[in-house]
């Protein structure tokens, strides 16, 4: 992987500007798509590599690292629509490794750091989304600190369900 450092190093700065105000910092990231060709070792080597270079350059600006966006209805390589029979035992278990690699890396430079995964949360009465849900968190769970749900309604009637099945969450 090769690195612009400046560029790197703005990021850094921003991190440093936000911590000297006092706010956390959470940030999501995922290798470029360039690494989605890869075996899976290299793909898992590249991840490693990856996160070594982000954990090293940030150090204890960041409080929160998101591994991927979305990867129950996305995969984590290459963020491209995953059905829900694709969410399989061998799927979890490539992204887990990924993952628990990625955290491992991570903890070495910053022990203190937590590490969340994020879900889609709609829509929210959907079996469908449940059953993803499930499935995902029962994988990845032991190795998360903070869950995240993203809850983007597509409509009025969405909303309304919110109310009613969050509760009774």
């Amino acid at each position: 992987i090769t690195w612009n450092e400046p560029i790197l190093q703005k990021y850094s700065d921003a991190l440093s500007y936000a911590k000297s105000k006092g706010l956390k910092v959470y940030i999501a990231t995922a290798l470029p798509d360039y690494a989605d060709a890869y075996t899976k070792e290299q793909y898992l080597n590249s991840n490693i590599q990856y996160h070594t270079k982000l954990a090293n350059s940030f150090k204890d600006k960041v409080d929160i690292w998101q591994i991927y966006n979305e990867p129950d209805i996305r995969t984590f390589k290459g963020y491209k629509p995953l059905t829900l029979a694709e969410l399989d035992s061998a799927y979890l278990e490539e992204y887990v490794n990924n993952f628990r690699a990625v955290k491992n890396t991570i903890k070495t430079v910053s022990p203190n750091v937590k590490f969340t995964a994020n879900v889609s949360g709609f829509p929210i009465s959907s079996e469908e989304t449940n059953t993803r849900m499930n499935r995902f968190f029962d994988a990845v769970a032991p190795e998360l600190d903070i869950i995240a749900l993203d809850l983007y309604p597509l409509n009025t009637q969405e909303v309304g369900l919110m109310k009613s099945t969050v509760i009774g969450f």
